[in-house]
C-alpha cells in the first residue's frame, strides 16, 4: 500500500519516468481518494490530467 508522502512525491513527478505506470497509477488514485486537496496545486492536477491523457491515447493508438 503507497503512503501519501509517497503518493505526492509520485504525482509531483508524474512525468519522471523512474515510476511504474502502475505505480504513478496508485498515487493519482491515492490523491483522488484524499478527503481535502489543499496541499495539491491546479499546476500539478493539470500535469497529472496531461500525463493520463497521454497514456489513454497512446494505448489507443497501440491497440487499433
Amino acid at each position: 500500500m503507497m503512503n501519501i508522502v509517497t503518493a505526492i512525491k509520485i504525482f509531483n513527478n508524474i512525468f519522471d519516468d523512474t515510476y511504474t505506470i502502475e505505480e504513478k497509477g496508485l498515487a493519482i488514485r491515492k490523491i483522488i481518494d484524499m478527503a481535502t486537496h489543499n496541499s495539491i496545486t491546479k499546476c500539478q492536477m493539470l500535469k497529472a490530467m496531461n500525463w493520463m491523457w497521454e497514456q489513454i491515447f497512446e494505448l489507443k493508438q497501440e491497440g487499433e
